[in-house]
């Protein structure tokens, strides 16, 4: 399919909470991002969604003097120079009810495994999971399935030219399900299975349900590819939020079909980064790459590698707050900045649970609010690591896996007091190894991006190239197991203005070194032997060339996993010094 060309494009972002507009313009043969506004989302008389975007675009019109909207609201299209307007939009949404899924598949460890990475990467609610054990039962499974009433129903297993006969009997049981139920509230099914099955489960379910069928997601041992599934999934998730929230189907009718969940623009545009096949345009591609964001509803966090791409969704926190999950508060508590008792707390995080759209009013309740996103950080990275083999996390020992960059979006991250509070929640929380470098995605393009980049890749390259996507810094780690208080490394910094220096960091503390923008400067690291920076072993030291940024580096020698005083006058007072050692 030959790329399109537009003169301007229009990206409509819908959250929970917010939404997003902007305007991307072509300017002397190149792409740039002309603004981005924003206004709360609405969801007023008959599910209506239009009344948010045109709040935003109307902002944004007014930002950027490009007119999008006739008098009467109606948006101009296409792109005409007598009257402006927009050749294109393209939508992205996080928001409306998530599906109820059901996963049947064959064995817990195989087939079930693979299913749940592929819900977990996706804006989906799993309701229940059945291995080929309950077959034993068909008649209950029956009644399950019914009772529950799903709008998915996800059936895979066996490798390809593998087991076959339990496949069957799913087959001949979802045959009397589909029987049983009216047509308005048949569930699509989709297959993902051993693929010498497809005829046979066409000539048996097509004909009773809205049969759709993908690659199959392990279709040889130890191998799983989501990326067919994702697709088909990521369609018929559209369409039912457009018929759950008729304001989506308007605004979608917009979109042309350039359109899709956060969850799935941002796994596409991580695997697109991570590929070397674009390396040759001169565009800067990376082999390991973690996207991430903290929204009012979900937790997403999406990593790249050499072109293959993992990513988790989850909404589970709003249920941890009911549930009082107790793992949940005591880890809070930990790691707020002042002395708050568990019952304001609790208040809190009762309170943001019902009203997400609320912001702090004081001290305390931002130090709580940023605390718990440390909570949802560590959470979604640890899950992440579950599903896939190469991302590499443990409580103990932080994130082992080297990406870079980390690109951060969000509204607690990007909108926090400031910018040292946002890289300690990401530290704490993430609590990575090695050095990368981590970037603000202050206006929630990558999602859109990665819509975009299915019919215009070269969009996406110039809008990435830009400096939209702003640094917040250099992070280096330095972990060791050298006493609190001993020198771990030393580091020499070399700048273009001829201001060189040179320091000790010690163990147990965070040091900031301000490289102001558009100042280069190159790093000589001397570790001592018992210290990991992350040029291949303890001990080992290196050169990098750092360019400046907002917080241009930060080395962080509070070890792995980072630990906090269990007297709650020194937590307090640790937490309180680490905001200082950055400039908070």
């Amino acid at each position: 399919m030959e790329p399109e060309v537009f003169s301007s494009l229009l990206g409509l972002d819908i959250g929970w909470v917010n939404t997003r507009a902007s305007i991307m313009e072509a300017i002397d043969g190149k792409y740039r991002l002309l603004g981005c506004e924003s206004a709360n989302t609405t969801l007023g008389q008959g599910l209506n969604l239009g009344s948010g975007a045109g709040d935003a675009m109307r902002q944004l019109q007014k930002q950027t003097g490009h007119l999008l909207l006739e008098k009467s609201g109606k948006l101009i299209m296409p792109d005409n120079p007598a009257e402006r307007g927009v050749d294109r939009i393209a939508l992205t949404s996080s928001i409306g009810p998530l599906p109820h899924t059901i996963l049947l598949g064959l064995s817990e460890m195989g087939s079930i495994r693979s299913g749940k990475m592929l819900v977990d990467s996706l804006p989906l609610s799993l309701k229940a999971a059945f291995s080929m054990e309950v077959l034993v039962d068909a008649p209950s499974i029956i009644k399950k399935l019914v009772r529950t009433q799903p709008e998915i129903i996800i059936l895979t297993g066996g490798e390809d030219e593998g087991a076959e006969h339990p496949l069957i009997h799913w087959i001949e049981t979802l045959r009397i399900f589909y029987t049983l139920i009216p047509a308005s509230i048949k569930p699509m099914l989709l297959y993902a299975g051993n693929h010498a099955l497809e005829e046979q489960i066409r000539r048996r379910l097509e004909p009773l349900a809205k049969l759709k069928i993908a690659a199959n997601l392990q279709p040889r041992v130890g191998e799983v590819d989501l990326v067919p599934a994702k697709a088909i999934l990521e369609n018929e998730i559209l369409n039912l939020i457009k018929k759950k929230l008729p304001g989506m189907a308007a605004l979608s009718a917009y979109s042309k079909d350039l359109e899709g969940t956060k969850a799935f623009g941002i796994d596409r545009m991580v695997r697109f980064l991570s590929q070397d096949i674009i390396a040759s345009s001169g565009f800067s591609t990376y082999s390991d790459i973690l996207a991430l964001d903290i929204g009012s509803e979900n937790t997403l966090i999406s990593a790249g590698k050499n072109g293959q791409s993992g990513t988790v969704i989850k909404s589970f926190w709003r249920q941890k707050v009911i549930d009082q999950d107790e793992e949940m508060f005591e880890y809070i508590r930990r790691w707020t900045g002042l002395l708050v008792p568990m019952q304001k707390i609790n208040q809190y995080l009762c309170h943001y649970a019902l009203n997400p759209w609320i912001v702090p009013e004081n001290t305390w309740e931002m130090t709580i609010l940023h605390a718990f996103t440390r909570f949802r950080l560590k959470n979604i990275i640890r899950k992440l690591s579950m599903n896939y083999s190469w991302v590499h996390f443990q409580d103990q020992k932080g994130l082992r896996t080297n990406f870079e960059p980390i690109i951060a979006s969000g509204s607690v991250l990007t909108h926090a007091p400031n910018p040292s509070q946002t890289m300690l929640m990401l530290l704490d929380g993430l609590q990575p190894w090695g050095i990368t470098s981590v970037m603000m995605d202050q206006h929630h393009l990558l999602p859109l991006l990665g819509i975009i980049a299915s019919v215009a890749p070269i969009l996406a390259i110039h809008i990435l190239e830009s400096d939209v996507f702003e640094t917040l810094g250099t992070v280096v780690t330095a972990v060791s197991d050298v006493p609190l208080g001993k020198v771990v490394l030393t580091v020499r910094v070399t700048t273009d203005s001829g201001k060189d220096y040179s320091l000790d960091v010690i163990q147990g503390e965070l040091r900031h070194l301000v490289i102001p923008k558009g100042v280069s400067a190159v790093l000589d690291f001397k570790p001592t032997q018992r210290t990991d920076l992350g040029f291949g072993t303890y001990g080992v030291g290196g050169q990098l060339r750092v360019v400046g940024s907002i917080l241009g580096v930060v080395i962080d020698a509070r070890g792995r996993p980072i630990r906090l005083p269990s007297v709650e006058d020194e937590r307090v007072e640790q937490l309180q010094r680490w905001q200082w050692m950055l400039g908070s």
